[in-house]
């Protein structure tokens, strides 16, 4: 539920920006609500404050990777899964093997 609450805000912030109401080349105090999370992280972490065209960017890159995540099948994705928890021949005490078994497939 949470994510989709974010999934719908996000395009809420893209469609704004579509129609106008928010210009990230010009409005360099305007934020996107949608990731505020995100900035902050970024802000807190990394000591980086992304201005409105960042903000633009990384949300129309969410937006893409969620729309390709979405169509790419689980299928592919189960194969991919599979390849990955195979890759690792020499695995130094199990690093590679426990955060692939963190993985859940589910969520998707």
């Amino acid at each position: 539920m949470k994510f989709e609450k974010f999934l719908e805000s996000l395009f809420i912030d893209l469609k704004n920006i579509q129609e106008g109401k928010i210009n990230p080349t010009l409005d360099m105090d305007q934020h996107l609500l949608s990731i505020r999370d995100v900035i902050n992280f970024f802000r807190s972490n990394c000591g980086y404050d992304l201005k409105c065209i960042g903000e633009w960017q990384l949300a129309l890159g969410l937006a893409v990777g969620y729309f390709n995540a979405v169509n790419f099948g689980m299928e592919n994705v189960q194969a991919i899964f599979k390849e990955i928890s195979e890759a690792v021949l020499e695995d130094w005490k199990d690093t590679w093997k426990n955060s692939v078994r963190r993985i859940n497939l589910d969520f998707l």
